[in-house]
């Protein structure tokens, strides 16, 4: 492992994330920003038997359209729509300081959930604070110059080490509130962003009067753990065949192979092959309180859930107070 990847893995490691500079020369950055942008605003026919039959999940892979989500963000899966920015995705993925370090994280036989481009604006609304499944990593690439002004991604440091199960907790209450304690995820055209998804994190609101802040979401998923796989399109929109229009890497990320799941109590599971690999992410999955400050760190975030929880409780009976007094005056009106 060389020294700058070491590096990368222990600031991932102490902070719950980390930044990286491109892996990609100029011209692939370019390339890669002005071909997502056009995948945004396009869109073709899918049908749903244009889908392999296997696995026989209800999760499919649609690529065909971008989706505009309660956030006022767009969303688009990304892969087999352009041959461009598949190729510039097989680049990075294979970029030595990135597959270690994904490797570090994940073990040898990761797969892959969420590969999409995520586009905000100074139109969308904040993401609260979150943890998604403490076993999943996941990484941005940017797809313009993202600044501390910009709507993105924000984290709190160091809160994949606490003994807490945040899950949604704090997701309803703006990001704002917690502005100090947070770290934007920042940088240039090309740069990367790691993260382990137990850090807490969530979007801020962007400052700007016209923003575009832009990246390309991918989630990565190590064997042990619950993994529902994708239905694949049978087709790319530019091949006739999904898989092996894909280069090796990002083929084997996607790729489904039966004999790669088993089903526990009804839950498809990434088969764990080697028991004795070690993986980065599992000495975070499920931690216990071991000392006095676990202690003490649990117990402040249960009140500060509790305070946040009782204001939000007060607010909303506070409105329906107000809304109930408005009509009472209209009705005594008449």
């Amino acid at each position: 492992m060389r020294e700058s990847e070491n590096n990368l893995v222990a600031e991932i490691e102490k902070n719950g994330f980390a930044h990286l500079a491109s892996v990609l020369d100029e011209n692939s950055i370019v390339n890669l920003s002005q071909e997502c942008k056009k995948i945004l605003y396009s869109e073709f026919i899918q049908n749903e038997d244009a889908y392999s039959q296997f696995p026989d999940t209800q999760k499919f892979y649609r690529n065909n359209i971008t989706k505009k989500t309660a956030y006022n963000t767009l969303n688009r899966n990304v892969i087999g729509v352009s041959p461009t920015v598949d190729s510039i995705i097989e680049k990075v993925l294979t970029n030595k300081d990135v597959k270690e370090t994904l490797v570090a994280f994940c073990g040898q036989d990761y797969k892959i959930l969420t590969c999409a481009i995520r586009q905000a604006s100074s139109l969308s609304t904040f993401v609260g604070l979150h943890q998604d499944a403490p076993y999943q990593f996941s990484i941005a690439v940017f797809l313009n110059d993202i600044s501390e002004r910009s709507a993105t991604t924000v984290f709190y440091n160091e809160t994949h080490k606490i003994p807490f199960k945040f899950d949604s907790k704090f997701e309803a209450f703006d990001t704002k509130i917690f502005n100090k304690k947070l770290t934007p995820a920042i940088g240039k055209k090309g740069d990367i962003v790691f993260f382990m998804n137990k850090v807490l994190h969530g979007m801020k609101t962007g400052e700007n009067n016209s923003d575009d802040s832009a990246v390309i979401l991918m989630c990565f998923h190590p064997c042990g753990y619950p993994y529902p796989p994708w239905r694949l399109p049978i087709q790319s929109s530019y091949s006739e065949k999904f898989i092996s229009s894909l280069g090796p890497e990002l083929s084997r990320l996607f790729r489904y192979d039966e004999s790669d799941y088993s089903v526990n109590n009804g839950e498809i599971i990434l088969k764990l092959k080697s028991q004795n690999e070690h993986k980065i992410i599992d000495q975070y999955v499920d931690l216990k309180v071991k000392s006095l400050s676990d202690i003490i760190l649990v117990g402040y975030w249960y009140v500060t859930y509790l305070f946040f929880f009782t204001l939000r409780v007060i607010r909303k009976l506070f409105r329906i107070n107000k809304k109930w007094l408005i009509l009472f005056k209209n009705l005594k009106r008449t």
